[in-house]
């Protein structure tokens, strides 16, 4: 039973897998990036793109292991691994075991200086004017029995690419400063104030309804409807009320879409939309 559902402890547990994918998503994909474990009894290094695992629990007890996808190494016997971080920025694993003084495997993994590199001249290009993109693809690509039960609603909206301006939040508005991070059930925000002391508000397209499903529920197929079911609503509808709002003289915020490349990794790749914000300080915005 422990092998199929898990404790609080075990990898089966959702509240496990929900902080495996929440620590994964909080990584960027293209980082060079090695997670290390030590309660499996064995030796290993697992790559996944930019990604690599690495388990070095071998110095007390020995377990079953066999090489699998994106296996580089794996051995049962007794042993240890030594990570090091070179001044030039490379980076190398080592694996002894408890015989030899020279290593059984060694594997370079990355190279810091490059990916630094990287970063600096991504970082000096122009940002470009606009980005054209889809809200969400992900409710698009379904087959034809999903469809027919959970019907066609806006998933074509979702998947449609559209092309925003950019904005700098370093300029725009004369510049923003974060001074929240919101969001409710379903929606990461963060809100932003001006040199005028006017709030903004950073809101992302991109649905995530987890915390509004029960938690027994949240690592079941009933998440997964949640979220399917995002696609019934309109990814752009708010641009709409807003200007029928303001034709019939109801107070709303103003609706900008844009995203801001800038925190593109914060928004997971989604369409944002920055809102003027009535606020205390200033009750006529």
């Amino acid at each position: 039973m422990r092998g199929v559902f898990g404790t609080r402890e075990d990898l089966p547990h959702p509240l496990y897998k929900r902080l495996i994918r929440g620590i994964e998503e909080a990584i960027p994909k293209d980082a060079p990036t090695v997670f290390v474990a030590g309660h499996e009894h064995t030796l290993q290094l697992i790559n996944e793109g930019h990604r690599y695992f690495l388990v070095s629990g071998a110095g007390a007890k020995d377990s079953r292991v066999k090489q699998g996808p994106g296996s580089l190494f794996a051995s049962k016997f007794y042993g240890y691994s030594v990570i090091t971080v070179m001044k030039n920025g490379r980076v190398k694993v080592d694996f002894y075991n408890e015989n030899d003084a020279t290593p059984i495997f060694s594997h370079n993994l990355f190279d810091l200086a490059e990916y630094r590199r990287k970063l600096a001249q991504e970082a000096a290009k122009p940002m470009p004017s606009s980005v054209t993109m889809a809200a969400d693809p992900r409710y698009f690509n379904i087959n034809g029995f999903h469809r027919a039960m959970l019907g066609e609603n806006y998933r074509k909206v979702w998947a449609t690419p559209l092309s925003f301006p950019t904005i700098d939040l370093d300029t725009v508005k004369g510049g923003l400063k974060v001074t929240k991070r919101g969001g409710g059930m379903q929606t990461r925000s963060l809100r932003l104030e001006d040199t005028s002391g006017r709030e903004w508000v950073l809101r992302s397209l991109v649905k995530n309804p987890t915390s509004a499903v029960p938690e027994p529920l949240r690592e079941t197929f009933a998440r997964e409807i949640v979220q399917d079911q995002i696609s019934a609503s309109n990814p752009y509808a708010p641009l709409v009320v807003s200007s029928l709002a303001g034709k019939a003289g109801v107070p709303i915020p103003t609706l900008l879409s844009s995203i801001s490349p800038t925190i593109r990794r914060w928004a997971s790749s989604a369409t944002t939309s920055p809102e003027a914000s009535t606020s205390s300080k200033n009750a006529n915005r």
